[in-house]
């Protein structure tokens, strides 16, 4: 949990008590927007943790002293919703 999400968080429970205060048909709209968007951003998290691969691949084994090795790495998920950092 971080100072992000409590902020989101927090914003979530002001527009909701705005939308049950006033009864609003906008902020029930927002409120309940932003919920999906807590849901979806939650789930998206879970799916990538559970499905990363992580790889990589040399195109030699063998590799004398001075020489160099490249590597390629690669890593991927099969959530359909972007995840900023892996």
């Amino acid at each position: 949990m971080n100072r992000r999400w409590l902020i989101f968080l927090l914003a979530l429970i002001t527009v909701l008590l705005a939308a049950l205060s006033t009864g609003s048909m906008f902020y029930y709209v927002v409120s309940v927007t932003m919920a999906v968007m807590l849901l979806l951003s939650f789930l998206s998290a879970v799916i990538t943790l559970y499905s990363a691969q992580i790889g990589f691949q040399m195109p030699t084994v063998t590799v004398r002293r001075t020489e160099s090795l490249p590597m390629q790495i690669s890593v991927r998920h099969r959530c359909p919703l972007p995840v900023a950092a892996l």
